[in-house]
């Protein structure tokens, strides 16, 4: 009896010891792949924060991702409700999606529920209006949600300018006279490289025509006619008749809803994807 039972008790001791190998090469792999996540997350994260402009389309407009030392801008916001979130999504990672400023043309609504949705769906810490809004409820809305979130709002009726990092720097202009007349434009400095982004009616002439020196020209919305010479135009895919403006660039990227361009720059050179430029007979130069 007395040998049956150290004989069990042997047993038991070496079963147990046989099904916890098992376990324990479960939590050695369960380790090492949380070691690897964090380190690509890292990795990743690192990336995430490089320069880099991107371009999408957000209803029938365009919407600007900006991100510069580690800061990361939105400009527009489109007229859908959830376009300018599925950008910003797609855009960067699932836990970095905060964004540090929101600028929102507030000369006419037409931007309005792609921000509103943004500001209610992902943490936002600053909103820049670009003019001054109207009576119109949905801007009421707007800024009782963003009070809600305790989310900082300004309004900006005349020029001013926003400094990012060495040489690299925003010029905001509302409406020339400080109205909700003649649209809006953002002029963002990469060093020796000028973008501007332009959301103006088509009459709105002031405001496409300081475009003229940018090496890149975002417009959010349909740009008029007889637009340039310049290098490089984005603009939203024409829809009606009248969208079919012609526009003197050497080349363009155009833009459907749900696409979207990236473009890397440096100090001195913006260098876009040869995939997205449309109609283009050669490759284009490094800008400037």
């Amino acid at each position: 009896m007395v040998e049956r039972a150290g004989l069990k008790r042997l047993h038991h001791l070496c079963t147990g010891v046989v099904r916890d190998r098992p376990l324990s090469r479960a939590v050695l792999w369960l380790t090492c792949g949380l070691a690897l996540g964090l380190v690509a997350g890292l990795l990743l994260t690192r990336w995430s924060l490089g320069e880099r402009l991107v371009i999408g389309g957000t209803s029938q407009e365009l919407s600007v991702l900006l991100e510069i030392d580690g800061r990361r801008i939105v400009i527009g916001g489109g007229g859908s409700r959830s376009d300018l979130t599925d950008f910003l999504d797609r855009s960067t990672l699932p836990w970095d999606r905060q964004v540090d400023l929101l600028l929102v043309p507030a000369w006419d609504e037409r931007h309005l529920p792609g921000a509103l949705d943004l500001i209610e769906r992902r943490p936002v810490r600053g909103i820049v209006l670009l003019g001054l809004p109207g009576s119109a409820p949905a801007w009421t809305l707007f800024e009782r949600a963003a009070q809600a979130r305790q989310i900082t709002v300004r309004y900006i009726d005349v020029p001013q300018r926003v400094t990012l990092a060495d040489r690299f720097w925003l010029e905001l202009y509302p409406a020339a006279d400080g109205s909700r007349v003649g649209g809006t434009r953002v002029l963002v400095h990469l060093g020796d490289v000028r973008v501007t982004v332009v959301d103006a009616p088509k009459d709105g002439r002031d405001q496409w025509a300081a475009a003229a020196d940018a090496h890149l020209l975002v417009a959010m919305r349909q740009p008029p006619a007889g637009l340039g010479p310049m290098p490089l135009v984005a603009r939203p895919l024409p829809r009606r008749p009248s969208d079919f403006v012609p526009i003197d660039a050497a080349y363009e990227l155009v833009l459907d809803r749900g696409r979207r361009a990236t473009l890397r720059f440096t100090g001195h050179e913006l260098r876009v994807p040869l995939a997205d430029i449309a109609h283009r007979e050669k490759a284009p130069s490094s800008t400037p």
